[in-house]
């Protein structure tokens, strides 16, 4: 994840342990204390969610499940069988099978979940990370830049962070007494957005780790196989993506494999990437610019075009001027 993005995932978490504290304690607890509330919270969530008894409700109580403590293994081995039992019950179903395939144990051989992604969606990009992990894990070299290709030549690049949002996001709606209260009075409308958000980035964010290794050209120069697999992967990633997040790691993987633009690509993507932090925070406080923020969330699903929409309404360019420089800020008046 980016350092952006990071920090803004960190403020979101932020805001929503705020809450909790404010919600669950009138006084300031010790901090064990305060994480027995949320497991307790937690609980209640997941009661909820194992109440309907649907694929897709068994995988978000998954997802609440905290892998901490002396049972922290137990923990993950449960969380890894409601996911398999969940895929199990919708094999069609693209999103719960992400959503395994993210939890699936990490071993050289693809999981089935995975597999099932690669055939319902052959075309998306995102699908072949679980192949790139797998033959890294087998130290296979050759099977590595084969992927890579394949991820390269697929048509988009769609991880399941957006979906994993607004799937959260209906389950707070239609459950608001599992809200948590004591939002600051502003974010009290977005607060069902806010906590959407922070369960997904929690629990939907591909693991890129294997992929930027691969075509990580720090310490020797790629092999000309390499560098155009990563050259390929790397432009999907820039303009196909549906989260900041991947369009970030190809910005990286362009940088990797030395791009003829690369320094126009950098700077398009740094100036892009502040403004929209800068204008979604302060969407959050805005109920008129929330409402629109959120119909876009719903109406795109894609985070880049929900980027674009905000800046547009703001009368922000979504190219830096030509006088801008890396680490500033340009924001003009926002617009109605």
């Amino acid at each position: 994840m980016d350092t952006l993005k990071r920090i803004w995932v960190a403020s979101i978490a932020g805001l929503c342990m705020a809450a909790a504290s404010a919600a669950l304690a009138t006084d300031r607890l010790p901090y064990d204390e305060a994480m027995a509330l949320m497991q307790q919270h937690n609980a209640m969530v997941i009661d909820s969610l194992l109440a309907e008894a649907t694929p897709r409700s068994l995988a978000l109580a998954a997802t609440v499940l905290m892998p901490v403590g002396e049972d922290a293994n137990e923990i993950v081995q449960q969380r890894r069988e409601w996911l398999e039992k969940a895929a199990q019950m919708a094999p069609d179903d693209v999103w719960v099978q992400w959503l395994a395939a993210l939890n699936a144990a990490p071993t050289d051989v693809v999981s089935e979940p995975a597999l099932a992604l690669q055939r319902l969606q052959p075309d998306n990009g995102a699908v072949w990370l679980f192949e790139v992990q797998a033959a890294a894990r087998a130290n296979d070299n050759a099977g590595v830049t084969k992927v890579l290709a394949r991820l390269g030549a697929a048509r988009r690049f769609e991880n399941p962070f957006m979906a994993t949002t607004l799937e959260w996001l209906e389950f707070y709606r239609g459950h608001p007494q599992l809200q948590l209260s004591g939002f600051a009075p502003e974010l009290s409308a977005s607060a069902a957005q806010i906590m959407a958000t922070s369960r997904a980035a929690a629990s939907a964010m591909p693991n890129y780790t294997n992929l930027m290794a691969a075509c990580n050209s720090s310490n020797s120069p790629l092999e000309t196989d390499r560098r155009e697999a990563c050259l390929a992967a790397g432009r999907l990633m820039l303009n196909e993506s549906n989260t900041l997040d991947s369009m970030q790691i190809g910005v990286a993987l362009l940088r990797w494999a030395a791009a003829g633009d690369i320094d126009e690509i950098t700077r398009n993507a740094e100036y892009f990437t502040r403004e929209y932090a800068v204008l979604a925070s302060s969407a959050l406080e805005d109920p008129v610019e929330f409402a629109r923020y959120q119909a876009d969330w719903l109406q795109t699903r894609n985070e880049i075009q929900i980027a674009r929409n905000l800046l547009t309404r703001a009368g922000i360019p979504l190219l830096p001027p030509a006088d801008w420089k890396p680490g500033e800020m340009s924001l003009s008046p926002r617009q109605g």
